[in-house]
């Protein structure tokens, strides 16, 4: 296999891609949404506020979303004290 992978920022305009990839890799099935109440529209407003507050870098194929990691602010505490992760 001969791929040249770019890799990038996710932007909300890869949403739907962003879904697909996250459904695809927990094996999440429209059944499955259906028995807990959920529709494929309200997963993808669901996932916004994530991509807006995480960093999201994904590896494309072209215009192809194929691979992501997300990463999330947090605090650790340390002695006691919460310390924000800064860059």
């Amino acid at each position: 296999m001969n791929q040249k992978l770019n890799m990038r920022p996710v932007s909300s305009d890869y949403l739907e891609q962003y879904n697909a990839l996250l459904r695809y890799v927990f094996q999440v099935t429209d059944q499955e949404l259906s028995s807990v109440g959920w529709q494929e529209k309200e997963i993808i407003r669901a996932k916004f506020p994530t991509m807006e507050k995480a960093d999201v870098l994904g590896w494309f194929d072209g215009d192809t979303l194929v691979s992501q990691v997300a990463v999330y602010p947090c605090k650790c505490g340390f002695t006691g004290v919460p310390m924000p992760w800064e860059d």
